[in-house]
């Protein structure tokens, strides 16, 4: 086996190697402290959008002017 066919072997079994240890990663559950921190980010997240509807934040003024005047 020459230098280039050596070579071409390493990089396919280290391909191989991190397209597997990539899909593992795929596949592991989500740790149960993760489910419940992003949970609670999406509460903060949901309570914030409304509030900021109610005074009219992040709508674009041709949206505020047309709420104004009905």
């Amino acid at each position: 086996m020459n230098d280039g066919d050596q070579g071409r072997t390493s990089r396919t079994m280290i391909e191989a190697a991190l397209k597997r240890i990539y899909r593992d990663a795929l596949e592991e559950d989500v740790p149960d402290r993760f489910r419940d921190l992003i949970a609670r980010l999406r509460e903060q997240d949901t309570g914030r959008d409304t509030q900021e509807a109610d005074r009219g934040i992040g709508e674009r003024p041709s949206e505020r002017t047309a709420k104004e005047r009905d």
